[in-house]
């Protein structure tokens, strides 16, 4: 099954440097990102919250996910979930690694931020491009930003961690996988990085992912290899 994955993601990986020139040659999340949150009229859920570095500290909003056993599933870490076209949103990765990941000191807090995509059409335009050349099927669109309260009390976001931390999202009813074809993130960053990240349960409820770092995270069927 990894072969079969590996030898996808690297076809995948093919196909998005044919795109490099044109789409992902412009800013990937499109107007309103600038890789460090939403500027000009983007993302304030509180009224107060800038959405950038050295911003108030944001209200915590957690979440569940919950599996095909029933079995409820928390987040292991505070932060801002808000994604309404998923049914849950967590971090599954203990929170001691989450800290040691985000490369905290003694006296920082890790946060993430976690919501319906927010993207431009530069980052739409992307997805689509790409996912219409390898056959892929488009499900939701989320941001997941990472960050941490420093020291000073302010949020940080953080674009890249230094060991991947783990994800669970939970699988819309309209998004189950159809007949060969298997569940998978489809990973945006900033400046057009485009990685194919691979749901690492069989939970048909729950989708798991590993990531370094932060981006637009969009929710894809992938056709199954022989």
């Amino acid at each position: 099954m990894k072969s079969k994955f590996l030898r996808r993601i690297m076809t995948f990986a093919m196909a998005a440097m044919l795109l490099m020139g044109s789409t992902l040659g412009v800013d990937a999340a499109g107007s309103g990102y600038n890789g460090s949150g939403y500027n000009g009229s983007g993302y304030q859920p509180n009224g107060n919250e800038s959405g950038g570095n050295n911003s108030a500290i944001p209200s915590v909003m957690s979440d569940t996910v919950k599996s095909a056993d029933g079995k409820t599933l928390y987040t292991s870490v505070p932060g801002r979930y808000t994604a309404k076209k998923v049914p849950g949103t967590i971090v599954s990765s203990p929170a001691s690694y989450v800290t040691a990941a985000l490369g905290l000191v003694a006296g920082e807090t890790a946060y993430m931020k976690i919501g319906d995509s927010l993207c431009g059409p530069q980052a739409k335009k992307c997805v689509e491009d790409i996912t219409a050349m390898m056959g892929i099927k488009v499900g939701p669109m989320l941001d997941v930003f990472m960050g941490k309260i420093n020291l000073a009390g302010k949020y940080e976001e953080i674009d890249n961690t230094l060991v991947p931390v783990e994800f669970k999202v939970g699988v819309p009813n309209g998004f189950k996988p159809a007949a060969g074809y298997e569940l998978a993130i489809l990973r945006v960053q900033k400046g057009g990085a485009v990685t194919l990240l691979p749901n690492l349960n069989e939970d048909p409820n729950i989708i798991t992912f590993m990531t370094d770092g932060s981006g637009v995270f969009v929710f894809v069927q992938v056709p199954l290899m022989d």
